[in-house]
């Protein structure tokens, strides 16, 4: 199979990505410079795109070229997706997650620790296995695999201790690093011979002994234990074969089924799930949607709360800017966004700030940082559900323009 990576591209000539994240094709066409030319249509893409150094006009000699240089059996739009990979191993299958992948954009899922989970098909094994899951949650319990009848789970203990349990034999790994920060870290156990060593984010966190039979059928739950936070890329191994794996990149207000790409093609179902979020790949993080309304003050400040605004402590339009005034009066002035935080996420903020005199502060009062000339950027996790832009020194007087806040999954 062809695995999609940068030798690919070079090979089709296609030189960068605006990194247009609508995930369709005519927004992929026009997002494409394909050996310096700006494409606008398929026509473009391939009367630009040479394979191996040869341009070809039509899609037919395109697709056909593609696979005599990667020895692929690809003669058309059908076989080139049933010949490509992202992770080496799947075929993609079909043209929508093919460009939801090459534009870096998928959903991700929020489970609330209440009653959300995702139920599979029963799983059980009595030798060798490698289990492998991403996670991103600051609560310090939560079930991870479990078994709706029996004893059989991973889960946080605390921030510090992941417990693995098969039939009342419980082991304990130590993590490398507190999983309670919101990032989106990796998680892998791999039991070979009885002995089971884990992994998080690559580095080990030791080796136990533990061989008895390891069943589950829940994802996110264990019994009456609910997983709160994000669980991603769940891939199951029986030691040589990848036979489950569970990306759980579905759009679950639109289906409750998810979809099963390992060998055994197993599917599941979300249960008390009716949302999730659409997120943009921007380096190695994960970004949602923008929070924050009107962030550009294009025409005026609508969206957003102004609090104890009076002749000498303001907030005013100032052309295409929101103008902030403070003198020595109490009380401290608020800039408060109408879009609520959630409080346990993790957020990155932007702003500009164009100073002529005094200092501000943004943030949510409990997690502050001083907005300086320019541009600024800071993550952070609330402590309240409002973002704001609040007083530091006496005498301020700035334009505050370009306002961000989305949530993200950051990678360790």
């Amino acid at each position: 199979m062809i695995t999609i990576d940068a030798s690919f591209w070079e090979s089709v000539g296609v030189d960068s990505s605006d990194g247009n994240a609508n995930g369709n094709q005519k927004d992929f066409y026009n997002s494409m410079v394909v050996n310096g030319v700006a494409v606008n249509n398929q026509k473009d893409f391939f009367e630009n795109s040479t394979v191996n150094s040869i341009v070809y006009y039509n899609q037919f000699d395109w697709y056909r070229a593609i696979g005599t240089f990667y020895s692929e059996p690809i003669y058309d739009q059908y076989s080139f997706y049933q010949n490509v990979t992202f992770d080496g191993v799947n075929a993609v299958g079909n043209q929508k997650d093919f460009f939801e992948f090459i534009l870096g954009i998928r959903y991700f899922t929020t489970l609330d620790g209440t009653a959300d989970y995702y139920n599979v098909p029963q799983i059980a094994f009595s030798g060798d296995f490698e289990i492998e899951f991403n996670y991103s949650a600051t609560s310090p319990l939560g079930a991870i695999l479990g078994h709706s009848t029996n004893i059989d789970f991973i889960y946080f203990v605390d921030v510090n201790t992941v417990r693995f349990d098969i039939n009342s034999i419980i082991t304990d790994f130590t993590l490398s690093t507190p999983m309670d920060d919101g990032k989106l870290r990796n998680y892998k156990f791999v039991r070979i011979s009885g002995n089971i060593e884990c992994f998080q984010d690559g580095v080990s966190c030791g080796v136990l002994a533990n061989g008895g039979d390891f069943e589950f059928d829940d994802i996110g739950r264990w019994t009456s234990v609910y997983s709160t936070g994000v669980i991603s890329d769940v891939k199951i191994t029986d030691g040589t074969d990848l036979i489950r794996y569970y990306k759980l990149d579905e759009d679950l207000s639109a289906t409750s089924t998810i979809i099963d790409s390992g060998s055994d093609g197993s599917n599941g179902t979300a249960v008390s799930i009716t949302s999730s979020e659409l997120f943009t790949l921007v380096g190695n993080d994960w970004e949602g949607s923008e929070l924050a309304v009107n962030g550009d003050f294009a025409t005026d400040l609508s969206g957003w709360t102004i609090a104890n605004n009076d002749a000498t402590h303001r907030v005013t339009w100032n052309s295409g800017a929101a103008r902030f005034e403070s003198d020595t009066t109490a009380p401290i002035l608020e800039f408060i966004s109408d879009t609520p935080m959630n409080i346990g996420f993790r957020y990155i903020a932007k702003a500009k700030a164009t100073y002529t005199s005094g200092a501000l502060y943004m943030g949510d009062f409990g997690i502050v940082t001083e907005l300086i000339e320019g541009d600024n950027e800071f993550i952070y996790n609330p402590t309240t559900v409002k973002f704001e832009f609040f007083r530091k020194t006496t005498n301020v007087d700035v334009l505050i323009d370009n306002v961000s806040c989305k949530r993200i999954l950051e990678a360790p």
